[in-house]
């Protein structure tokens, strides 16, 4: 296959539900500029040759059988771009199949079957299950947080005055981080162990009927603690009581959560209305703060972002990793070099 340069962590089949009339352009909101432009889908939450990795004389025939790829030869890994025609060949088509059935058939549902029908078939949630959890590990979040995470630790450890040796077995360095990426991304029984946390959830779909569009994003995946812990984050996919979001097109939002917490056992594949404007305006806020750098939108009303603001002024640079250890928290320190 030629070679491909330009490489989605968010695919195009998906942001493709929030073009712009008669164009193949979005709304982007630059976090990192706090401006608003246009852009082709074809050039968001992308970036070259993001998912090139040589794994020539690394991944050996044991190595993928045991992340479930028996059917790969090794020779073609040399190339470095088997990751991106994994995605290509094996997972975005029926990614897209299924979002495109999930929004057509709920667009053609009437009143009685909306309230009464599943939105997806259960073979079609446990399908969809293993598209979120790949969705959920490509992006580049992921690379990110696994630096930002070993920065607290360096920082953790040379305030514990730890030898540099130790310090050093700790750290990772930027160009190494794509070749662990592409470790997790080709995990099958980490991909398998994400799907299944997704398909044990209660799925919900949201049908927003309020005009204002819902957002997506770089990191279109999010999710939300309703239990708090002293320790221990709770937003984990397994966590009790977790919510888990992720808008399939601006007027569907798939909410996923602990049905047992938030008594949902019994809505599970279930159709609910969304006619309160303020409710879309709550998830287009975690949108905006769990977006790598990116919120795209069919809409050029991005004035959410400033009353977010004026509420507080360091909402948009958060860190997404931190770390507590003495009482003491640790956030990333090092310079972010943001692309799009």
């Amino acid at each position: 296959m030629p070679k491909k340069k330009k490489q989605h962590y968010v695919p195009q089949c998906y942001l493709n539900a929030w073009a712009i009339p008669d164009t193949h352009q979005v709304y982007v909101f630059d976090k990192m500029l706090q401006t608003t432009r246009r852009n082709s889908i074809e050039d968001i939450a992308s970036e070259k040759y993001f998912y090139d990795i040589d794994f020539t004389g690394i991944v050996s025939e044991e190595d993928l059988k045991n992340f479930g790829l028996d059917d790969c030869n090794p020779a073609n890994l040399d190339d470095g771009q088997y990751i991106e025609n994994f995605f290509a060949t094996k997972v975005e088509g029926n990614y897209r199949d299924i979002l495109n059935k999930i929004i057509s058939r709920t667009r053609q549902m009437n009143l009685w079957e909306m309230k009464n029908c599943f939105f997806i078939s259960e073979y079609n949630k446990f399908l969809f299950s293993f598209h979120l959890a790949y969705q959920i590990i490509r992006v580049k979040a992921v690379r990110n947080s696994l630096m930002d995470s070993q920065d607290c630790l360096v920082q953790a450890l040379k305030d514990m005055r730890a030898s540099q040796e130790t310090i050093a077995r700790y750290g990772i360095s930027e160009s190494h981080l794509p070749f662990i990426h592409g470790k997790m991304i080709l995990d099958r029984k980490e991909i398998d162990d994400i799907s299944k946390c997704f398909f044990t959830l209660s799925w919900i779909l949201l049908v927003n009927r309020t005009g204002y569009p819902f957002f997506t994003s770089d990191s279109p995946i999010g999710t939300i603690a309703h239990i708090q812990h002293p320790i221990c984050s709770m937003t984990g996919l397994a966590s009790r009581g977790v919510e888990v979001y992720f808008p399939i097109s601006p007027d569907l939002m798939l909410i996923m959560a602990d049905g047992e917490y938030h008594k949902l056992d019994h809505c599970d594949r279930r159709i609910l209305a969304a006619d309160n404007i303020d409710e879309i305006r709550y998830y287009n806020s975690k949108c905006i703060i769990n977006s790598e750098r990116c919120v795209f939108s069919s809409c050029e009303d991005f004035s959410i972002v400033d009353e977010m603001i004026k509420e507080n002024p360091k909402i948009l640079h958060q860190p997404h990793s931190m770390m507590q250890w003495g009482g003491k928290t640790y956030t990333p320190q090092r310079n972010k070099e943001f692309e799009v």
